[in-house]
């Protein structure tokens, strides 16, 4: 271990910190809190664990006995799970209250084009001056506003009548 790299050296250092302080907490009677850091699996530290209760491999902190650092590992883990899953339903909370949102804007968007298109049917939507004219002749410059003017066509392209690319 004297040749083994200061980083990993700082690492394990690190790590054995964090099981002494949450062992410290639970001899203490504090309520335990999540110490391990984010990790994508748990497969390592829990195979430890076991080898730990085997009594393959001792505990790296000489004052701390190997139950008890397999005791802080194991609860270390339960409570990582336990974050893992709060976290899981916040987001999918967020999910759902992303999409509820969605859905109303979609209803409202709904609602309001079959309002347009009813008053449009009105025989006095024709007329600007009339109150029922002025509020179709604003819906309709929102929706320009938010559809843009429609593309200009071509002068005769699209029926292929032989206009000045023909030959």
């Amino acid at each position: 271990m004297k040749n083994e790299d200061p980083e990993l050296q700082s690492i394990r250092d690190d790590w054995e910190r964090r099981i002494e302080d949450a062992y410290l907490r639970i001899r203490a009677g504090l309520p335990p809190e999540p110490w391990l850091p984010h990790l994508p699996t748990l497969t390592g530290i829990r195979r430890q664990v076991r080898r730990a209760r085997a009594g393959i491999v001792k505990s790296g902190n000489p004052r701390i006995p190997t139950a008890a650092w397999a005791d802080t590992i194991e609860q270390g883990i339960v409570m990582n799970m336990l974050l893992r899953e709060e976290q899981r339903k916040e987001i999918e909370e967020e999910k759902r209250q992303g999409a509820e949102r969605l859905q109303r804007i979609l209803d409202y968007n709904r609602s309001w084009m079959e309002v347009y298109h009813a008053l449009k049917r009105l025989p006095e939507a024709n007329d600007p001056t009339t109150e029922v004219g002025a509020q179709v002749l604003s819906m309709k410059r929102e929706l320009r506003k938010l559809r843009g003017r429609p593309k200009k066509r071509g002068k005769g392209g699209a029926k292929g009548d032989g206009g000045a690319d023909a030959k």
